[in-house]
């Protein structure tokens, strides 16, 4: 089982903190399961203090909701119900390579979900010749990828003892800049994002969260829904890293959350020359170059 001390790193990783919006008797009147109404009752008897709105509650599957509810639940006695264990994904997204023309002419997808779950591979299109090019030269073997002579390993989370001096301190920040571009360029955009998602995803590495970042895909649309709500991208970042700088200088992590692995090469790209990123459903996967042969 996961710990409650890497349960809120994880979901630091991926949910951000936010002051509490709604009233007590307005939040339990929206509550549509259980993992809702017991984040409720939390919030309602003070002791949610570190919980994100409810609105971003929501957003996590139903093992996420359990592994954030359960150190507070646990202080209230409140008992969690067990989450089902979720259905292997089956990168849906991977498999619309060409333009969406009908949403009704997907298999499987005739839901407001192919929606949204094709519509984000769309960022990442500028890269399909690198990914064409990778799954040519490289192989996938479970948390080694081999590119010729070089190896890729996964990067695992690690402890406080294994990083740079001061990577935990206050004046270490991730530093994201905001988009300048014109709102509907979208190619500039993902140019924009391309660049600070690298910037995240070494910044995570560099405070060893390597196993609790999220997807391009993911940090693209969380880039969206901010803009459309007029918040600043690049300040609530900077808000979840000083949080996640805080809370893992004062506790120790599991290497890694689960034993999911990506199950081909298709589903990975270079990020820069050291690293290539992996993604399928809600999991991610950094793969480091190796220094040693």
């Amino acid at each position: 089982m996961i710990s409650t001390h890497a349960a809120r790193l994880w979901l630091l990783a991926s949910v951000f903190y936010a002051p509490w919006s709604l009233a007590q008797n307005q939040c339990a009147e929206q509550a549509r399961s259980r993992y809702e109404e017991i984040f409720c009752e939390v919030k309602a008897k003070g002791a949610g203090g570190s919980l994100p709105r409810l609105e971003d509650f929501r957003r996590n599957d139903a093992r996420v909701q359990a592994l954030l509810l359960r150190r507070p639940a646990a202080k209230l006695g409140i008992k969690l119900p067990q989450p089902k264990k979720p259905a292997k994904p089956k990168r849906v997204a991977a498999k619309p390579t060409a333009p969406a023309k009908s949403a009704t002419g997907e298999k499987k997808t005739s839901t407001t979900a192919p929606k949204q779950v094709a519509s984000p591979r769309r960022p990442e299109r500028k890269r399909e010749p690198a990914d064409a090019s990778l799954a040519a030269t490289c192989r996938l073997q479970r948390t080694v990828i081999v590119c010729g002579k070089t190896r890729y390993e996964l990067a695992l989370n690690r402890q406080n003892s294994e990083l740079a001096k001061g990577v935990l301190s206050e004046q270490n920040q991730m530093g994201l800049k905001p988009y300048r571009g014109k709102p509907g360029d979208r190619g500039a955009l993902v140019q924009h994002l391309s660049g600070s998602y690298r910037r995240y995803i070494e910044k995570m590495l560099e405070i060893g969260l390597g196993g609790a970042t999220m997807s391009f895909t993911k940090f693209f649309y969380t880039h969206e829904t901010l803009s459309q709500q007029g918040e600043d991208f690049a300040a609530r970042f900077e808000t979840m890293f000083s949080f996640l700088k805080k809370d893992k200088a004062g506790m120790s992590i599991k290497a890694k959350y689960n034993d999911r692995l990506p199950e081909e090469i298709k589903q990975c790209n270079p990020l820069t020359d050291r690293l290539i990123v992996c993604a399928a459903g809600e999991d991610n996967w950094v793969y480091m170059k190796s220094s040693h042969r």
